[in-house]
C-alpha cells in the first residue's frame, strides 16, 4: 500500500496530534528580568572633615614696646691703687645726663630690635628675650663719634612689660651712665623718677 493511501485511512486526529503536541512543547518566551534596581544615591560629602589644629597662642610679649629713661652719672667708687681711674672721679656728670626714650619691637622668637634716643646719642636696639628676661644691646647709630655710649638694658618682666635698667659708657669706659627703665606695651609712658645711688655693682 502506497504512503498516499495509508495517510489518506488514518483519522485525521492521528495526524494532527504531533502538530498539537509539538505546539505544546513550544514554552511561551520568559519574560525578560526586570531591570536591576537603580543604584541608591551617592553618599553626601562627609562635613565631619577633622578641624584644622587650632593656631598656637601668640606669646605674651610679641608687640611694640616704648619707654623713657633719665640718665645719670654712675660714680665708680674704686681708689686709684685698686685700679680706678682718674676721669672717674673728675667725671661731673653733666655730658649723656638726661631724659631719653627707647622703642623696641619683638618677635614671636623673642628677638629685639628697635631704638634709643636722647641724651645719650642715637642708638640701635638688639636683643632677645628669654624666660621673661629682657636683654638689649645698645650700640651707637655713629660708632665714630666722639664720646659715643653704648650700653645694655637688662628687665624683667612686670605685669604686661618689663622693669629694669640701663647701663652705658663711652667707649674709653671713662664716662658711664645708669638709668632705670620701664618698658610698656604700646604708648610711651614715664619711666621711675631718677637713678639709682652710685656705687659698685
Amino acid at each position: 500500500m502506497t504512503a498516499q493511501r495509508l495517510r489518506s485511512l488514518l483519522p485525521v486526529g492521528t495526524l494532527l496530534g504531533p502538530l498539537v503536541l509539538g505546539g505544546c512543547d513550544d514554552k511561551p518566551a520568559t519574560p525578560s528580568a526586570a531591570p536591576s534596581a537603580r543604584p541608591s544615591a551617592a553618599a553626601a560629602p562627609s562635613v565631619s572633615a577633622s578641624a584644622e589644629a587650632p593656631a598656637a597662642p601668640t606669646a605674651w610679649f610679641v608687640g611694640d614696646f616704648t619707654g623713657k629713661y633719665e640718665a645719670s652719672h654712675y660714680l665708680i667708687e674704686m681708689k686709684k691703687k685698686h685700679g680706678g681711674v682718674a676721669a672717674w672721679e673728675k667725671d661731673e656728670g653733666e655730658k649723656g645726663s638726661g631724659e631719653g626714650t627707647l622703642t623696641l619691637h619683638i618677635d614671636d622668637s623673642g628677638r629685639v630690635t628697635g631704638t634709643a634716643q636722647g641724651a645719650l646719642g642715637n642708638m640701635t636696639a638688639t636683643g632677645q628675650v628669654d624666660e621673661g628676661v629682657l636683654r638689649v644691646s645698645l650700640s651707637p647709630k655713629d660708632p665714630g663719634a666722639e664720646g659715643a655710649f653704648a650700653g645694655i638694658v637688662v628687665a624683667k618682666r612686670k605685669g604686661d612689660g618689663f622693669e629694669g635698667r640701663l647701663q652705658v659708657s663711652t667707649g674709653d669706659s671713662l664716662t658711664v651712665r645708669d638709668a632705670p627703665v620701664q618698658l610698656h606695651r604700646g604708648g610711651s609712658k614715664p619711666g621711675p623718677a631718677g637713678s639709682a645711688a652710685g656705687g659698685t655693682k
